[in-house]
């Protein structure tokens, strides 16, 4: 596809997008929205540490991934507050740039070559990461369902086989997903971009199409350090849970608000809908859509689970742009080096 086609493509879903929120807003009252919008005020700023929190969490995946690798930096893998920095600025580029929410995790991996990881080790353990996350999103989305199943208010409980339909079928899409890079799938992709590119900037940033599918293999190979991964990334889909039962606490009238597996079902439900929505710039309308929808199977306000996706959009626009000025910061300066 030619990059003009490209960039069409992605304002039609951008448009799409922003007409399906304006659709969700008004079907769900915009004075009643506005409302819980101000009742959270300055509970934006909690949000915001507990995502924090969250990044961190996920940031700390890479750590047995690269501890492994014999390309790491000569000092050990970076440190904490290292991988939640390339985190911060991953998530940033993924959530306010259009990007297929994959941009960030090139950005990832060009971060830790900066920290002195090998450029093939960098981008293995990045794609792993990405891999689990995936595959934790499932387990995390599938007991989301069954608690829905517990929780579903009265009528509404017809949409779970639909529901558990889809989920199945992005549980084949994983495995294929997996399959496929266990057979190779990323040195033909890698072999294929390094054509593109004319090879020096792909060899940079991944050390080679072969280098990087080596890495890979050899870290789905350490089943010990891959399992640590998991575990990480699912601790970071649990986390998500308390920003939502904070914003619905702080968003809900008293005696609607709901407690911690609601925030569970919540967050499951609208973090499936948005990976589902890849391809449309921030998964704009698709998240809206998730959280509105399990809302209301929950027996809640649709209005209340427009609320959590509006905050969470306020939450990345406050934790974000710093993170793009700082990626920016860092790019010059590395450009201004090299000149020098």
């Amino acid at each position: 596809m030619s990059p003009g086609r490209r960039r069409l493509v992605t304002l039609l879903a951008l448009g799409l997008g922003l007409l399906a929120t304006a659709g969700l807003i008004a079907w769900s009252g915009g004075a009643a929205l506005l409302d819980s919008l101000a009742a959270v005020g300055w509970g934006l700023l909690g949000v915001a540490a507990l995502h924090l929190l969250v990044m961190q969490v996920n940031a700390l995946s890479l750590r047995p991934l690269l501890a492994r690798t014999p390309g790491g930096s000569p000092g050990g893998p970076p440190s904490a507050l290292r991988l939640l920095r390339l985190w911060w600025i991953g998530d940033a580029v993924n959530s306010l740039l259009p990007v297929a929410q994959i941009g960030g995790e090139l950005v990832r991996a060009r971060l830790l070559t900066r920290d002195g990881v090998a450029g093939a080790e960098a981008g293995a353990a990045v794609i792993a990461t990405l891999t689990a996350g995936i595959v934790t999103q499932i387990l995390f989305a599938a007991a989301g369902l069954l608690v829905l199943a517990l929780l579903a208010a009265p009528g509404e409980a017809q949409a779970l086989p639909w529901l558990a339909l889809g989920l199945a079928v992005l549980a084949g899409a994983v495995w294929a997903f997996w399959r496929g890079q266990r057979r190779g799938l990323f040195l033909a992709l890698a072999r294929r971009l390094e054509g593109l590119s004319g090879g020096r900037r792909w060899r940079e940033l991944t050390g080679g199409a072969a280098a990087l599918d080596a890495a890979l293999q050899a870290l789905y190979g350490d089943r010990r350090a891959f399992l640590a991964c998991c575990a990480w990334r699912l601790a970071g889909w649990l986390l998500g849970t308390l920003q939502v039962w904070l914003i619905l606490a702080l968003a809900a009238d008293a005696g609607t608000a709901g407690g911690l597996l609601e925030g569970f079902v919540l967050e499951s439900l609208g973090q499936a809908a948005k990976s589902a929505g890849f391809a449309v710039p921030g998964a704009l309308g698709l998240q809206e859509g998730g959280f509105a929808g399990g809302a209301v199977a929950l027996g809640l306000s649709a209005q209340l689970g427009l609320t959590v996706s509006l905050v969470k959009r306020g939450r990345d626009l406050l934790l974000g742009l710093p993170a793009l000025l700082a990626l920016q910061w860092l790019e010059g300066r590395r450009f201004l080096s090299r000149k020098a």
